[in-house]
């Protein structure tokens, strides 16, 4: 399950994308190029970005999204929302 989660959402390649405490960076304001690609099975809108000042794409949610409907997977730190992934997909996967 997390194998999974981390290879769809990129949590393997932690440094970059700003993991804190298990928290991913998430924060709508952090991205651009931002590309509605999917749902997930909740409805959980799924998107393609790149985090402002990196070449990279990336996959993934938006915290503004998630903290709708799960406000505990969603934390701020030092203005910037970041995302618990297992806690912000639990429902999605029950």
């Amino acid at each position: 399950n997390q194998a999974l989660m981390g290879g769809l959402f990129g949590l393997g390649g932690a440094g970059a994308q700003g993991l804190t405490m298990g928290y991913m960076k998430s924060d709508r304001r952090a991205k651009k190029d931002i590309h509605r690609i999917g749902t997930m099975f909740d409805g959980t809108p799924i998107y393609r970005f790149r985090y402002i000042g990196e070449p990279t794409m990336q996959i993934g949610l938006m915290a503004q999204d998630v903290e709708r409907y799960a406000p505990e997977a969603v934390s701020e730190f030092d203005g910037i929302k970041f995302v618990n992934y297992e806690l912000a997909t639990a429902r999605a996967i029950q």
